[in-house]
């Protein structure tokens, strides 16, 4: 994964400057190897050191998150992979990210089987500490594929389980009150149908339809009123391999 996403930023400008040079993905730790790795670590971070009189530049982080926790002073995010650094982060951004992915926290902290990806702008003080400007979770199953709550777990659990191919949907940047498909079969007969997890708030299955084409089938889950649907009968004249397709876009 840090191998494609590093590829996905080479040639990328931001800002006049090289998105490649500001990224930071933690390398796989090994104990053997960790002076050359921290070594690699400080000298791209370099780039972000506050300077006097000269402008500050931030550094842009994706990676796993271990634990998000009160620190001797303010508080501190430890990311995977990198041991011996936490990154520091002030309580208003604390205490921000509690309520505004509270649900999010909560099913992290109840399943084990959920990992947190962060991505975050930061710097790094005179000093050499890295502190968190603004971050951003997402979480994601064992596959890796991310879920918005523990009923869309269920269902790309379920779809994982059953080998089924599909597309995962994602929510970018449309609001939570909006009707999104959690995936796309694409394993079905001459149909690719929609499925969407009903959520309280969105109970009316029309604004379900108006989130893609009204023309292609839909398949509805109201999770507080009902068990799992079946789910639609994949396509049974092509064979298929063993391991699920999954795409994810």
């Amino acid at each position: 994964m840090r191998k494609h996403l590093l590829l996905a930023a080479e040639n990328k400008i931001a800002r006049g400057d090289s998105l490649r040079s500001r990224l930071y993905i933690p390398e796989l730790f090994a104990v053997d190897q960790r002076d050359a790795i921290n070594s690699r670590r400080l000298a791209q971070w370099s780039k972000a050191i506050a300077a006097p009189g000269k402008p500050q530049h931030l550094m842009l982080l994706i990676a796993e998150v271990k634990e998000v926790v009160p620190a001797r002073y303010g508080f501190k995010a430890v990311v995977k992979h990198v041991p011996d650094q936490a990154l520091a982060l002030d309580e208003q951004l604390y205490r921000r990210l509690g309520r505004r992915f509270e649900s999010e926290l909560a099913l992290w902290g109840a399943a084990d089987d959920i990992h947190m990806v962060m991505i975050a702008t930061f710097s790094v003080a005179a000093a050499g500490i890295p502190k968190i400007l603004e971050l951003s979770p997402m979480l994601v199953i064992r596959q890796w594929l991310p879920v918005e709550d523990g009923f869309e777990k269920q269902l790309v659990d379920r779809l994982v389980a059953d080998g089924r191919s599909f597309v995962k949907g994602l929510r970018y940047n449309l609001g939570a009150e909006s009707a999104l498909a959690s995936a796309t079969l694409t394993d079905c007969e001459d149909s690719a149908p929609l499925l969407f997890v009903v959520h309280a708030g969105i109970e009316d299955s029309g604004r379900c339809l108006q989130a893609g084409d009204p023309s292609m089938p839909v398949w509805l889950w109201h999770p507080l009123s009902e068990a799992v649907p079946p789910l639609p009968p994949r396509q049974q004249h092509s064979t298929r391999a063993t391991d699920p397709e999954v795409e994810c876009r």
